[in-house]
């Protein structure tokens, strides 16, 4: 997944992580917590790959406002796989 985000490969990125975040609602066995894990570092990635999206069309004053908000859900998601990396490409939009 961090693959296709940092390459760009923002539509395939869309589809691994739909399938993935199935993939984990239906697996009961997992431990509650890697499973939440999981699913809070695809949720999270999922709207980054929304706002990279829109960073064309949108205005910079939106941009920012909405980096704020995910540093801030970053924060305050726990837990979260792979946090470091998340914020250093928040960072980077």
């Amino acid at each position: 997944m961090k693959g296709y985000y940092e390459n760009g490969e923002l539509s395939p990125l869309h589809y691994l992580l739909i399938s993935f975040e199935r993939f984990l609602c239906r697996r009961k066995d997992l431990p509650v917590k890697r499973r939440n894990a999981e699913l809070n570092f695809i949720r999270v990635l999922k709207k980054m790959v929304k706002l990279k999206e829109q960073m064309m069309f949108k205005p910079a004053s939106f941009l920012e406002e909405q980096k704020k908000k995910l540093l801030t859900l970053l924060d305050n998601k726990k837990p979260m796989v792979n946090t470091k990396w998340l914020r250093e490409q928040v960072q980077a939009l």
